[in-house]
């Protein structure tokens, strides 16, 4: 999946962040492919799903 640079970045922080503190109360690791990226594509998927066609769009026509 293509992502702009600042999103990708945006998106490596947060999980650093998350992962750390996962890490800290588990003792393990997350992995970015495994149980990270499944999640977001879930709520993305959820959050359009409430979203109106115009809303959606309109949010597609600002990327």
């Amino acid at each position: 999946m293509y992502l702009p640079e600042e999103q990708h970045t945006e998106l490596d922080i947060r999980f650093d962040e998350i992962n750390a503190r996962y890490k800290r109360e588990h003792g393990e690791p997350l992995q970015k492919n495994r149980d990270y990226y499944p999640i977001l594509i879930e709520l993305a998927m959820e959050k359009t799903q409430e979203m109106d066609e115009d809303e959606l769009l309109s949010r597609l026509n600002q990327s």
